[in-house]
């Protein structure tokens, strides 16, 4: 076998370990984190794009909008969304401890952009499988199951405020 082969053969099979390895990593939550570092430069590429989508709604997806807690600056994020009875429950695939989930839970609040929908939202909550199971659609628990996220985030719609309409009727002040 001459030299040329056996380069050709090693890449092949260099590919295919490569590969494996990132199939299998993405399989669940502890893997994903250890790909994220790799990952952070194709999400910078990718996110502006997804983001641009579901504004346009043409996503499946929401993006949530949130402070850096120490940057003080605004970031958006695509995240995958489910609704719930109170709120929305957002999957966690790299686990509670992205900076944007951070930022969330520090500020204790977000909005989100799902649905052709902007909402604001409060009361964030790190979730296991068996509290936040309860709470989803069977389609997307199936998805999630799946796709082995073992971290959600609840959050409830924030209470609207609205403003006060001027009283019709004369108050004894001004009798």
């Amino acid at each position: 076998m001459n030299a040329a082969l056996r380069l050709v053969l090693f890449v092949i099979l260099a590919i295919g370990c490569v590969a494996a390895y990132v199939r299998s990593a993405l399989r669940n939550e502890t893997g994903r984190r250890r790909l994220l570092p790799l990952l952070r430069r194709l999400m910078r590429v990718i996110n502006p794009g997804v983001v641009r989508a579901v504004q346009r709604g043409q996503s499946s997806f929401g993006v949530v909008r949130n402070i850096g807690r120490r940057s003080g600056i605004t970031y958006e994020t695509p995240v995958d969304v489910a609704r719930t009875s109170e709120g929305v429950l957002i999957s966690l695939p790299y686990g509670p401890q992205t900076n944007w989930c951070r930022n969330v839970l520090a500020a204790d609040h977000c909005t989100l952009m799902f649905d052709g929908e902007e909402m604001a939202l409060t009361a964030p909550q790190v979730l296991l499988p068996p509290d936040a199971e309860a709470l989803l659609p069977t389609e997307k628990l199936r998805q999630w199951r799946g796709e082995g996220i073992a971290h959600y985030l609840s959050l409830k719609y924030a209470a609207k405020v609205e403003a006060e309409a001027p009283s019709l009727i004369p108050s004894a002040a001004s009798a």
